[in-house]
């Protein structure tokens, strides 16, 4: 009954000290050894395994004594954490420090901060004599933490000179805690990495183990591996803030030859358990598929891909996108280490415990390789809804339950939707990395430590059963270059942070995730979300929305090669489900107009719908006998800021045009050619090819003062003839009679003048009728005009009409 009353109390006063309680009859056994038996909260001491990263790492600093390289605040300290290719420390004055786990990231992300007090207080309470953690130096192998580790002040060296020792400190501590645990054992808890480290402290124990360890709890622990790390050894990832953390190229060198990154990557026990292969080739690359196979499902052929040379970029300088060689032998220390924790069992007297994180839909489960348009590849993620954001359920409840294993589910997606304030509106969700600071998952395992564990349908959110949810969601997929932002109607964003650099995900239900070049968006069809995408470089993009059931693609719709500038705006609304996805609205130039609507086609692939652009050849004249000149086209239509000279369009069109060896118009006609446009489709307008006489002016006795500026206007006498002729000729001066002949068209009168006569009086014959005639013998053509009845002192105008279409004119006066 005591011991019911403080489990009660603790779970309902999880941070106070426990009650005084009656004592208890005597006890008769339970102590395991020693001079007296337990006789109450007979529990075992804890040794809490942190994962990866999750120990701070130091070198020793000439200013102030110390200097911490994890959490690194820039690219340098991890380059200072740097391994060789045998994956031995390059520094030797690397340690960890005595209990320095990972309490809270820099952003306030806690970590082990709520567990570890959860366990100072079981400390303080006397539910347990003794806790403690053990932080390491997670580069390592794991052979090298367990036959090294030496303890100087508070510092914890295991590598480099001062790592020798007889008495290796993490079983060092093991043997302490249980010497003075209560039952004179240890229950070792152990987080992400830190189980595959407690299976090998069983293997290094040998029988020794039972003796020592009662009993095992694994949280999210990647037993067999998981596929991130491919993607993490392959890409990089950042860690930190961005500017203070260190970025991808360097995560990458430094994954390369650091022996924990090997022990993560997925193991012959995973391929034998999980169905989606871990690397698929594109088809259209055949030349990676002929050398690998189109998909990748073995160990074997793992290990040749991640070893090979063939498209292999350096680690810390190459493109992000392509992948890089790691290291043979590393690979194969930790394909033999696999073998025998692949095989592992607890011993039979060990009680083992699994818990996997679920339903956090970036989790990865392979990658697709894609060809980039400007040459090589690029990885693309395939996700599931099965996993924690990092390890997959499968790998966490590895060790089977016929071997004694207790498997649990903890539902961390539904979790952090109903926790906005705990996840302080999304900023800090759950996840891999803090799955122990879920309070379902620090209640079950404290009560576990105590042997006294709720009824499981009392948590909310764990559960002995994969939950049966199958929830629906959004996934949209963005192939840069633009950043991709969500907000909801309260102002929450998931997505990068601007200011520190890091992912937020404050919008209930929603996810975010980058892999290689692409941005991947989750969101809850229940929250109504306004997505945003801005550019940062020219080229294209394309963005898929999915809807999942699960893991299964429900329905989808694809925008591919749409056009992208650093000043593109593109957004998207969803208010439900895929049905409700409002028109993608792109603004190419930023100028607040819409240039596209393009409304979402379920299970469609859609094209950027090209604009018309009208393509026309400039009208021309050529005198004739001339050659046709070079076609001049003019393109009218642009859109989105878009000038002649600076567009998408590429290439020239056709055009020609059929002429013979006559004066007129004749069409020009023009044809696609090369022309080549994304955003434009061509449509060809006619332009016209004008072929007119050669015209020196209008023969004396009229002055032809637009032929010969220093030659007054020609006056004549009013009433008499005035003979008006001119000739017409080829380009060369040949003179040609027209076809037809030119039209006479009667005067028109203009201003008063009050110049004198200038020129003679003619006597010929006044012309009749309208039209020129032609004189053979001097080879022009004649109009004898009659100026009889016209008012004198007035300037007038006469033309002469050609068969060429133009009008020629003069300017006289009658006086």
């Amino acid at each position: 009954t005591g011991c019911l009353l403080r489990h009660l109390y603790l779970i309902s006063n999880p941070f106070l000290p426990p009650p005084e309680l009656p004592s208890p009859p005597p006890s008769t056994g339970g102590g395991g050894g020693g001079s007296s038996a337990c006789t109450a909260d007979c529990n075992s001491n804890v040794l809490f395994l942190p994962g990866i990263e999750g120990s701070r790492l130091y070198r020793p600093d000439v200013d102030d004594g110390t200097e911490k390289l994890w959490e690194p605040f820039g690219d340098d300290d991890v380059r200072d954490l740097y391994l060789s290719s045998a994956g031995e420390g390059l520094r030797d004055d690397v340690y960890a420090k005595e209990g320095d786990i990972l309490d809270q990231m820099p952003g306030g992300l806690n970590v082990y901060k709520s567990f570890m007090v959860r366990m100072d207080e079981m400390r303080t309470s006397g539910a347990i004599n003794d806790w403690e953690p053990i932080a390491y130096d997670w580069r390592l192998s794991l052979d090298d933490l367990l036959n090294h580790g030496r303890q100087i002040g508070d510092r914890l060296y295991y590598t480099g000179g001062l790592r020798a020792t007889s008495t290796p400190y993490i079983i060092q501590e093991l043997r302490n805690l249980a010497a003075n645990s209560k039952t004179k054992k240890v229950t070792i808890i152990a987080h992400s990495n830190g189980g595959l480290l407690a299976k090998q402290i069983t293997e290094v124990l040998g029988v020794e183990a039972e003796e020592l360890i009662d009993k095992m709890i694994f949280v999210a622990v990647p037993q067999v591996g998981t596929p991130e790390a491919i993607n993490i050894g392959m890409h990089g990832q950042q860690v930190g803030p961005g500017g203070f953390g260190a970025h991808r190229p360097v995560t990458r060198a430094f994954a390369s030859t650091s022996p924990m990154f090997y022990h993560l990557l997925p193991s012959a026990g995973y391929f034998s358990d999980v169905g989606d292969p871990v690397i698929t080739f594109a088809p259209s690359l055949s030349d990676w598929s002929a050398r690998y196979g189109t998909e990748i499902h073995s160990q074997d052929s793992l290990h040749e891909f991640l070893t090979d040379s063939y498209g292999r970029v350096d680690a810390e300088t190459g493109d992000l996108e392509r992948p890089v060689q790691l290291k043979d032998e590393l690979l194969s220390n930790a394909e033999s280490l696999h073998i025998d924790l692949d095989n592992w069992t607890p011993p039979p007297s060990m009680k083992l415990i699994q818990i996997a994180g679920w339903g956090i839909p970036k989790t990865l489960r392979g990658i697709t390789y894609v060809p980039k348009d400007e040459g090589g590849i690029s990885p693309v993620a395939n996700t599931t809804i099965d996993g924690d954001g990092t390890v997959v359920v499968p790998s966490a409840l590895w060790t089977s339950m016929s071997a004694g294993a207790e498997n649990y589910w903890v539902d961390i997606h539904a979790y952090n939707k109903a926790h906005p304030f705990i996840t302080a509106g999304g900023l800090l969700n759950f996840g891999h990395g803090n799955i122990l600071e879920i309070s379902d998952v620090m209640d079950f395992v404290s009560e576990e430590m105590i042997n006294q564990p709720q009824i499981i349908a009392d948590y909310d959110y764990l559960a002995t059963e994969q939950p049966s949810e199958n929830p629906n969601r959004l996934r949209y997929s963005l192939h840069s270059p633009l950043h991709l932002d969500a907000f909801d109607s309260f102002g929450r964003h998931t997505g990068i942070s601007t200011s520190t650099g890091q992912v937020e995900e404050q919008i209930p239900g929603s996810y975010y995730a980058e892999y290689g070049d692409v941005k991947y968006l989750f969101t809850d069809p229940d929250v109504p979300v306004h997505i945003v995408m801005e550019g940062y470089d020219t080229g294209t993009f394309t963005l898929e929305v999915e809807e999942l059931q699960g893991d299964e693609v429900q329905t989808f719709s694809t925008w591919h090669d749409m056009p992208v500038t650093p000043e593109t705006e593109v957004t998207i609304d969803q208010s439900g489900d895929f049905s409700s996805l409002s028109p993608l609205s792109i603004d190419i130039n930023g100028d607040d107009v819409v240039d596209y609507e393009i409304a979402p086609e379920p299970d469609q692939v859609i094209e950027l719908p090209k604009v018309p652009i009208v393509v026309k050849p400039d009208d021309v004249t050529i005198v004739l006998g001339n050659p046709i000149p070079e076609i001049i086209t003019t393109f009218s239509g642009f859109i989105a800021g878009d000038t002649a000279t600076s567009n998408d369009i590429t290439g020239s069109p056709e055009c020609f045009v059929e002429l013979s060896d006559t004066v007129g118009a004749f069409t020009i006609q023009c044809g696609l050619g090369s022309l080549e446009s994304k955003m434009y489709d061509f449509q060809f307008a006619n332009g016209t090819l004008r072929v007119v006489y050669l015209w020196d002016g209008f023969l004396p006795p009229i002055n032809d003062t637009a032929q010969q500026s220093s030659l007054s206007a020609s006056v004549f006498k009013a009433g008499s003839t005035v003979p008006v002729k001119f000739q017409i000729k080829r380009a060369d001066g040949t003179i040609v009679q027209g076809t037809l002949a030119p039209l006479w068209m009667p005067p028109q009168q203009l201003g008063p003048m009050s110049a004198s006569v200038g020129q003679s009086t003619y006597s010929d014959a006044a012309s009749t009728g309208d039209s020129y005639k032609w004189d053979s013998t001097s080879q022009q053509y004649v109009y004898n005009w009659s100026t009889k009845g016209l008012t004198a002192g007035y300037w007038y105008r006469i033309f002469a009409q050609l068969d060429d279409g133009t009008i020629r004119s003069i300017v006289v006066g009658l006086k």
